[in-house]
């Protein structure tokens, strides 16, 4: 009696069986990725990367490390702006507090739409 060979669905001849448990034979088969290798040799700086990575450090900082802080354009300041009461009602605000920048006073005084309500504007840099 002839035993049958094993076929798949479409006609060609069944692979041997593959040990799950041998990964060299799992790699050449196909069916495991082969191991990845570094080579860490790669990622060593030399000594003139490394001086320039000091030098970097010492002057701006990194962003895990310390830190430096950037100034940039005007400080920071209160601005008091004080308005009339021309209604004299008990609950109207007469005096608004803005931090901002000398710069931006203007744009600020352009909130209240008409300059004859403003009484008088302060700006200070102590108040921050």
């Amino acid at each position: 009696m002839q035993t049958k060979k094993k076929v798949n669905i479409c006609g060609g001849e069944l692979a041997a069986p593959v040990n799950c448990n041998d990964p060299e034979e799992m790699i050449r088969v196909g069916i495991h990725p082969p191991k990845l290798r570094i080579d860490f040799n790669q990622f060593k700086k030399t000594s003139s990367e490394i001086e320039l990575l000091k030098k970097h450090r010492r002057t701006q900082g990194l962003s895990g490390g310390k830190s430096v802080h950037i100034k940039n354009g005007s400080p920071k300041g209160r601005v008091l702006i004080h308005i009339v009461n021309e209604k004299k009602l008990n609950t109207f605000k007469t005096v608004y507090n803005y931090k901002c920048k000398e710069s931006e006073i203007s744009s600020i005084k352009d909130i209240f739409h008409s300059n004859d309500r403003i009484s008088k504007v302060k700006f200070s840099k102590k108040g921050i």
